[in-house]
């Protein structure tokens, strides 16, 4: 089979969608290049993991900041969590902006919308930048000697241009 190539761009600072990796059938077959055409910035190419378990949570928001609590959740500030079933705006894919205990995390949400949720999902991701490929403001390549399940390319600072994000990953 051919390698998939997979093209995520932005043209302003944040981070691309995650790309799911296949970890089990080719762990060791991921490269990548990120090529900052016509822009002038700083990025990050940061990987993933999470055990693919959703977890039931209860969500309450006041203005901008959406609270969870989900018992045990393991994560740090800049790790990333996917909601579902909370309704909009509390959905979508979210860094946590703080950890206020074992159970209790927030992220940042926009000003309208639901409220709360009693009964969301989420799927925990630890976010982990790449060795080697960190800060960096030129266009660069590489490649991962682990397996990884999640790949993005986070911009911290961006200019006119864009982002473009290549993603190869070889089949057997």
């Amino acid at each position: 089979m051919r390698p998939k190539s997979y093209t995520l761009s932005t043209a302003a600072a944040g981070a691309t969608p995650w790309h799911m990796c296949d970890y089990k059938a080719n762990p060791f077959s991921v490269a990548f290049q990120v090529d900052i055409a016509g822009n002038t910035g700083t990025y990050t190419v940061e990987h993933g993991f999470c055990d693919m378990t959703l977890r039931d949570v209860s969500i309450s928001r006041a203005t901008t900041v959406a609270t969870v609590t989900q018992l045990n959740h393991g994560l740090a500030v800049g790790d990333s969590v996917v909601v579902s079933n909370a309704g909009a705006p509390l959905d979508g894919t979210y860094a946590v902006a703080s950890v206020t205990s074992t159970s209790v995390y927030t992220y940042t949400v926009v000003n309208s919308g639901a409220t709360s949720a009693l009964t969301a999902h989420v799927l925990n991701i630890r976010v982990m930048p790449h060795a080697t490929v960190a800060a960096q403001t030129t266009s660069k390549d590489g490649n991962y000697a682990y397996p990884v399940q999640f790949i993005r390319c986070r911009c911290t600072v961006a200019g006119a241009g864009v982002y473009i994000f290549h993603v190869n990953q070889g089949s057997n």
